[in-house]
């Protein structure tokens, strides 16, 4: 029997890598570092960094009041508490191969299935990186998050933080847009879906799209009724409790 982290033959590089002229993301390093140093401020590099990507499972987390609890805090309070937060989270996406695209405030965003260079591929998928083995192993990074969560502390209150997480599986675009502070970023609908998973989530659950949900049949996914998403109306979700561990991909 597979370990839980077992579905992954090893552990993500976190080498750094340059980015050329004309680089796709296929090129970037599956750390997802980038050096714009000598890349031009030109159409033809946005052109060429611009890709399609199908099946991505996306992912958001964000701390449930977290508005209340910044306001109680002293500004480095906050700052250790988040530092320690997603340097957690930080180090979970490498043993995953988790993508980790960005934190927005106290939102953490990755994806699993992006064709990196040197991302492990796993599954008859006709040599690329199959959608059901990204999305079991988007779900195992998920309930890591939930349960490392226990062990952060909210300053002054001493209790653990709660967060609340969203997936789904579904196409993207990716590239990277203007010349300050430029960062390798996803677009589309899947995103402003995997964000609606997120939000109307519940705390210490892990809430999925019916999309996400009929790649992972076997996990004990309990029906929510459906949530109202803008442009959609109400889509089927499923929850999902981070108790029982993962079980791998065949």
């Amino acid at each position: 029997k597979k370990s839980e982290k077992g579905i992954l033959s090893s552990r993500s590089s976190s080498t750094s890598s340059e980015l050329s002229r004309a680089a796709p993301i296929s090129q970037l390093s599956s750390s997802g570092e980038l050096d714009f140093s000598e890349i031009c401020d030109c159409e033809s590099r946005v052109r060429s960094m611009a890709e399609h990507h199908e099946q991505v499972t996306v992912f958001f987390a964000d701390i449930v009041g977290f508005t209340a609890i910044s306001q109680s805090l002293t500004a480095p309070e906050v700052m250790i508490m988040l530092n320690d937060l997603f340097t957690r989270l930080d180090t979970a996406t490498d043993d995953w191969c988790i993508y980790k695209v960005e934190t927005i405030g106290d939102a953490y965003m990755c994806a699993a299935g992006l064709n990196l260079k040197g991302a492990i591929k796993k599954g008859d998928c006709d040599g690329q990186a199959c959608p059901r083995f990204w999305a079991q192993s988007m779900l195992g990074f998920a309930r890591e998050v939930v349960e490392m969560c226990g062990e952060v502390l909210v300053p002054r209150q001493n209790t653990p933080v709660q967060i609340r997480i969203g997936v789904h599986t579904g196409d993207v675009t990716t590239g990277v847009v203007g010349h300050k502070m430029p960062r390798f970023c996803l677009f589309g609908d899947t995103v402003n879906v995997a964000s609606r998973m997120e939000s109307t989530g519940k705390a210490g659950h892990i809430q999925a799209s019916e999309a996400t949900r009929d790649l992972l049949p076997q996990e004990d996914w309990v029906a929510t009724g459906g949530v109202e998403v803008k442009g959609k109306g109400t889509m089927e979700t499923f929850l999902l409790s981070a108790k029982r561990k993962t079980v791998a991909a065949e």
